[in-house]
């Protein structure tokens, strides 16, 4: 009795079959709603409280996501969950400016360890940073203006940044942006020398040399535009902020 043998195509096919399945699996692969890895935390017998919070941060009632905030704070559900984490990390453009700022403040610490030394679960942090990381221009003009509104939230916002690679190119888009507030420019400024951009040296050097020419047109050339005293203070920013960058 002969045996039927598996044509080589066959099987070629049917490996690929899998891999599409297994690379589909992958992307449909959602975070989940707790880390469990470590038990201590008490995540389980938070879960329902959690998970209401989760619901009324999606309501389009500011009030409500007031109270949710409140819940993820107390909870610390941003920490112990990657789902609570990848849920607030688009708020960074929230319209209200209060809510933004704690959304902001919250996210921050995230990015830091807590009162005991101990960073949040690998997971959350992995989530947080793999969707700060699609951060745009937009983004991080409405961290800035949180920064502005808020001073007191600027070390939680260049957690936030230091998980975007490339937002000193959108600090300096904003820096060079001479229709932006000047309060946005120098923030923008200051948080390149914060984070440490070093890639944006060479844009700092251009805006020094464009400003510094306008400086000396100032007193050389009558009829050239009289620099702003906003603009000499910029001209301070961007010094401090490539004095900074160049430190070894």
């Amino acid at each position: 009795m002969s045996t039927e043998k598996t044509k080589p195509s066959s099987r070629r096919s049917s490996a690929r079959r899998q891999a599409a399945e297994s690379d589909l699996s992958a992307q449909l692969a959602q975070p989940p709603l707790l880390d469990l890895s470590d038990s201590s935390s008490g995540s389980i017998e938070l879960f329902p409280r959690i998970w209401s919070a989760a619901e009324a941060w999606v309501s389009g009632d500011t009030a409500v996501r007031w109270r949710a905030l409140d819940s993820i704070e107390a909870t610390q559900a941003a920490r112990l969950s990657p789902v609570i984490a990848h849920l607030l990390a688009p708020a960074v453009t929230e319209p209200d400016l209060g809510l933004r700022t704690r959304v902001i403040q919250i996210l921050g610490s995230v990015l830091s360890a807590d009162e005991n030394g101990r960073p949040a679960p690998e997971p959350v942090r992995q989530t947080l940073r793999r969707t700060l990381s699609q951060m745009r221009t937009r983004q991080v003009y409405a961290i800035l203006q949180a920064v502005v509104a808020d001073p007191g939230c600027t070390q939680a916002a260049a957690r936030l940044f230091n998980a975007c690679p490339y937002a000193g190119n959108h600090l300096s888009d904003i820096l060079v942006d001479r229709q932006a507030p000047m309060e946005l420019r120098y923030a923008a400024v200051r948080m390149i020398a914060r984070v440490g951009y070093l890639d944006t040296i060479p844009t700092l050097e251009r805006i020094q040399t464009r400003l510094e020419a306008r400086k000396s047109g100032q007193t050389t050339l009558p009829f050239a535009p009289t620099t702003a005293d906003a603009e000499a203070a910029l001209l301070e920013e961007v010094e401090q902020a490539l004095h900074i960058l160049r430190m070894p």
